[in-house]
């Protein structure tokens, strides 16, 4: 059996993330940075936490598997890379 303490761990690790004129996040640049630690993103209805992961979604998904919004249930076409 091979000891795993010595793995190497893969994958993405977010140091920050930058909107600007993304949904709801406009006239300045906004900044999230977990510095690859775990977050826990809150806010109200509507403060824009599915457009944060929208736009996580836009840089990690492909276009043709990419789903935006889905917390609200409308479907692929309410949200796009342009608006």
């Amino acid at each position: 059996m091979k000891d795993n303490t010595d793995a190497v761990q893969r994958g993405y690790a977010l140091h920050r993330l930058e909107l600007y004129n993304w949904g709801t996040f406009h006239e300045r640049i906004w900044s999230l940075a977990p510095m690859r630690e775990t977050a826990l993103l809150t806010g109200a209805n509507g403060s824009g936490k599915s457009t944060v992961v929208d736009a996580l979604l836009t840089l990690l998904v492909r276009t043709r598997d990419r789903t935006y919004n889905q917390a609200s249930g409308k479907g692929r076409d309410e949200r796009n890379e342009k608006r």
